[in-house]
């Protein structure tokens, strides 16, 4: 294996785009209550949730964003501009967030939280006390504050790369925060880089390394199967959050290293289709609620009902319409919003510079 030439690692956004598809799947299973089931009832969606996790996607994120957000910085020996590194997030996180949080404002006029509300929402960055009108956006909420604060922690770990475990500690100290924890380890792996490829596995050790690494990544699905049936599942979530987060975060962490190591697994993941879902992989996740809620639903509502108490006819209904829909809908949210912007990000930059 060979370090890459440029700082894009095309293979990570099919992980990316993987990962994004499981939270779809994620939520579009919450809509059976099959956690409130026996596991005879619904076992095919429960198997299929085993792999499909939300909360474990979204460490992966948080893993993947500490390595990409840092690698140029420790490989290139550069130091991040910080105005710039922030216009530059800015423009990639906040248009398509903006644009399906007035979608979604316009959809529920009659049932909107107070405006004060609205507005901390649309920040990401100060967390409303109320529910989110989008709630995956408290990942955003999360990665919007690292966001912050990664560069002046690569310029920190680059005076001493020990001040990486020195931030977690003191998040921990202070807070009941183990986010940290999985950006750090993103961004240990790249500042570790070149040394972690120059390791060389045998077969068995990468295959003990791969279950490993899944069984950590599934833990919090593999508990909740033991504890069937759940009545709520952020509840239960919450209740073993800190394991979960650590267990989960060490997974993903593990699942990277043997992706940035594999070939196989690179070509696998540099599949052109897999790859475009990562290049959609943002507005997917931004969007994907809405077309659930404000499309299906309305669409569907008289029949969700029946389509919630008939295993097949969920299936096709949600994974044979609502998925392409999501995906349909991302693909033009990312060439007419995020692209563009993402380019009115980079120009804006150069005058600023």
């Amino acid at each position: 294996m060979t370090p890459p030439t440029t700082d894009r690692f095309h293979y990570l956004d099919g992980l990316r785009g993987i990962a994004a598809l499981t939270v779809v799947f994620y939520h579009i299973n919450i809509y059976l209550d099959f956690t409130k089931s026996a596991l005879q009832s619904h076992l095919p969606l429960i198997i299929l949730n085993i792999f499909a996790n939300g909360h474990s996607a979204v460490a992966l994120f948080f893993v993947m964003s500490g390595f990409v957000l840092s690698f140029k910085y420790f490989q290139q020996k550069s130091t991040p501009a910080y105005i710039t590194f922030l216009i530059q997030r800015g423009f990639r996180l906040y248009p398509v967030f903006w644009l399906v949080l007035i979608a979604t404002i316009l959809c529920q006029i009659q049932q909107l939280p107070p405006i004060q509300s609205l507005l901390l929402e649309a920040s990401l960055l100060l967390e409303p006390s109320t529910k989110l009108l989008i709630f995956p956006a408290w990942s955003l909420f999360v990665e919007m504050k690292y966001s912050i604060i990664i560069p002046l922690l690569i310029v920190a770990m680059r005076q001493q790369p020990i001040y990486g475990l020195g931030f977690v500690f003191f998040l921990l100290l202070i807070s009941n925060n183990f986010w940290g924890l999985h950006f750090v380890a993103g961004m240990y792996l790249a500042y570790y880089y070149p040394q972690l490829l120059e390791i060389n596995l045998a077969t068995w050790q990468k295959i003990v390394l791969g279950v490993l690494g899944l069984s950590l990544y599934i833990f919090e699905n593999l508990l909740m199967l033991y504890k069937l049936p759940v009545v709520n599942l952020h509840d239960f979530y919450m209740e073993h959050y800190p394991l979960i987060s650590i267990l989960s975060g060490l997974g993903s962490l593990i699942l990277l290293f043997l992706v940035i190591k594999e070939d196989f697994l690179q070509k696998i993941l540099g599949h052109r289709y897999i790859i475009y879902l990562g290049t959609i992989s943002y507005s997917m996740y931004v969007v994907h609620i809405f077309v659930q809620l404000q499309i299906f639903e309305r669409l569907f509502g008289v029949l969700l009902p029946f389509i919630k108490s008939h295993l097949l006819t969920h299936c096709i209904v949600y994974y044979g319409l609502s998925v392409p829909c999501t995906i349909l809908v991302s693909h033009f949210l990312y060439h007419w919003v995020e692209a563009p912007c993402i380019r009115k990000g980079k120009e804006f930059v150069k005058k600023f510079q």
